[in-house]
């Protein structure tokens, strides 16, 4: 169990070229603009015809059109409701599927990692995994979880560069390198879902540069792209089981308790790291109104006899602040500090912390 929790949302990735919820659907625009879609320019397409009929509902009511998480969330209740303007009840999997793939590739063509000489990464993400690895092999007790709602393969790649291995909560990596409990809370680009059962089984990184070869194809000199969501036929080939096409992608808000049921041993892993926490760090989270999921998690979580010595959150933007408050208790938030602070400087506090006696 956890000593440390560290909380990573899109905010945490931005500054290596992933598009914030906000942004998200403009990059994609940009990349189908610009004939960077490659073989899924019909995905993309499909969502950006969806998009302009939902300009019908936004002439009547507000709607926020340029914000992935209200697109995603208006499928997704479309969905129950089997009604979207324009489109058959039918054809609403199919855009659900599309904007899946959106996201997939958009997070694919715009996250560059930097050759290195031990592999490729960022020297910051690196060196917290290297923090987190230290400050457990000198106290055992000092151990670190992280939890993101992030899709991307940002860690991943840290952890894997740091000399570590990946516990996702409903799997392990098997290897003889030390663990860093990273729980995906909305899935990741690199977990396929077995046909039939519903199975969610990682294609975890050594296994990926093993089995797949990395296409540099289009990427800048020096620069290299990660592209392991096109690679699945490959690791089903090479596992012989028959995955679904595309990666476990969940839905940011709303009905997450129908998608969340397949991944449901991470949320109880993330509440129990929560349970055990005395410091809790939140990075580039900005805990939108229609997440009550993370809400509830955080009040059922943290329901233990650890008392809590921090609570600190990292944004660049101040009304956070106030957010966060309002979410806490007396007691936690006591111990509550706002940095305005982007990733890399609070990558710094956050070492400090972890290694402070």
């Amino acid at each position: 169990m956890a000593k440390n929790v560290i909380i990573l949302g899109a905010g945490a990735s931005a500054q290596y070229g992933a598009p914030v919820m906000r942004g998200f659907l403009d990059v994609a625009s940009t990349l189908l603009v610009r004939k960077r879609a490659g073989k899924r320019a019909k995905n993309f397409a499909s969502i950006f015809d969806a998009l302009a009929l939902l300009q019908q509902v936004h002439s009547k009511s507000e709607f926020d059109l340029i914000n992935l998480e209200s697109v995603f969330t208006a499928l997704e209740l479309s969905k129950t409701l089997g009604r979207f303007p324009g489109l058959s009840a039918d054809l609403i999997d199919e855009r659900i599927q599309d904007l899946k793939w959106v996201i997939v590739h958009t997070l694919q063509e715009t996250l560059e990692f930097i050759r290195q000489p031990q592999g490729f990464g960022s020297d910051g993400l690196k060196r917290l995994i290297e923090t987190i690895d230290k400050a457990r092999q000198e106290d055992p007790t000092n151990d670190t979880a992280i939890l993101t709602f992030n899709y991307d393969l940002l860690l991943e790649v840290a952890i894997h560069f740091a000399g570590c291995s990946v516990d996702y909560g409903l799997a392990k990596e098997s290897t003889d390198y030390p663990s860093i409990p990273l729980l995906k809370l909305h899935g990741s680009l690199n977990w396929a879902v077995e046909r039939g059962t519903g199975k969610i089984v990682p294609w975890f990184l050594r296994q990926y540069f093993r089995q797949a070869k990395l296409n540099d194809g289009g990427n800048p000199p020096g620069n290299i792209r990660l592209r392991v969501a096109d690679h699945f036929e490959t690791f089903s080939k090479s596992s012989k089981t028959d995955y679904e096409e595309t990666p476990l992608i969940v839905p940011p808000s709303w009905n997450k308790a129908a998608a969340y049921s397949s991944i449901s041993e991470v949320w109880k892993r993330a509440a129990n790291e929560l349970s055990t926490a005395s410091s809790i760090f939140v990075v580039g989270y900005s805990l939108p109104e229609t997440d009550s999921f993370f809400r509830q998690l955080y009040a059922l979580g943290t329901v233990g006899q650890t008392l809590l010595r921090r609570f600190w959150v990292f944004n660049l933007d101040d009304s956070r602040d106030t957010v966060f408050r309002s979410m806490l208790g007396p007691g936690a938030r006591d111990r509550f500090k706002f940095f305005r602070e982007d990733f890399e400087t609070a990558q710094s506090r956050i070492a400090e912390a972890i290694n402070e006696r």
